[in-house]
């Protein structure tokens, strides 16, 4: 997950051009990651520098929480319809 992300354009990153991504880990301390990057254009200029922290994040914990906003909505729905069973329909002909 990005905590912290610091981007200097050094010049303008025109379209339809190819650039170059350069990325390098410089450090770690537990579950903290912290990059470094240039963008240079064809001829080799330096376009874009920048540096981030990324913070790594099990997928359980994710899995967690959309788990948790299933269970939130589903309890809402219920609340707004009077009740699990949700609204009343006619029976079909």
């Amino acid at each position: 997950m990005t905590r912290r992300l610091e981007i200097e354009y050094l010049q303008p990153v025109l379209l339809d051009v190819t650039y170059r991504l350069e990325a390098h880990l410089t450090g770690r301390d537990g579950r903290r990651l912290q990059v470094e990057a240039t963008i240079t254009d064809p001829e080799g200029q330096r376009v874009l520098t920048s540096t981030a922290m990324f913070v790594l994040v099990d997928v359980a914990h994710f899995a967690a929480a959309y788990a948790r906003s299933l269970e939130s909505a589903i309890t809402k729905t219920a609340e707004e319809t009077g009740g699990p069973r949700g609204v009343e329909r006619e029976p079909r002909p």
